[in-house]
């Protein structure tokens, strides 16, 4: 034969299965689906890990429990708000402050130099105060 012929020689028909030969590899072809499976779904879980989440070049790793606890109902306060007060008094302007201390200052009703505020105590005001304490002076109200 030439290379010809050989190039042009047509493929080999697929073998059909018998009717018998179907019916005898049933059940080993389902166990084999089965394996395949559970191997795919082994597989996948393996897969399915997140990659590591990138902020500004620094590896940020999510937490997968909650960062509190509490479970407040709505309508309750979060923190303990006692019935001694404090008078929070303004003593420096903000104008040249970061937007943050604008906001605080803002936040408790403060907007000249000289004004007062009574405040009652909590762990959220001490917060604020904390964050303005180069701006304002606390005093403790006596009743």
């Amino acid at each position: 034969m030439t290379e010809e012929t050989k190039k042009a020689a047509p493929k080999k028909p697929a073998v059909k299965k018998t009717a018998t030969a179907e019916t005898e590899s049933k059940p080993t072809e389902k166990a084999a689906a089965s394996e395949t499976k559970s191997a795919r779904a082994a597989a996948q879980k393996k897969v399915k890990t997140k990659a590591p989440m990138i902020v500004n070049g620094r590896i940020v790793v999510e937490s997968k429990a909650p960062l509190h606890s509490a479970n407040h109902k709505k309508g309750t306060s979060p923190y303990k708000i006692s019935d001694e007060e404090v008078k929070v008094t303004l003593i420096k302007s903000a104008c040249n402050s970061i937007k943050v201390h604008k906001a605080t200052i803002e936040a408790l009703g403060l907007k000249k130099i000289g004004q007062s505020k009574i405040f009652k105590k909590s762990p959220a005001l001490y917060g604020m105060l904390f964050r303005v304490q180069h701006l304002i002076k606390v005093e403790e109200v006596k009743k």
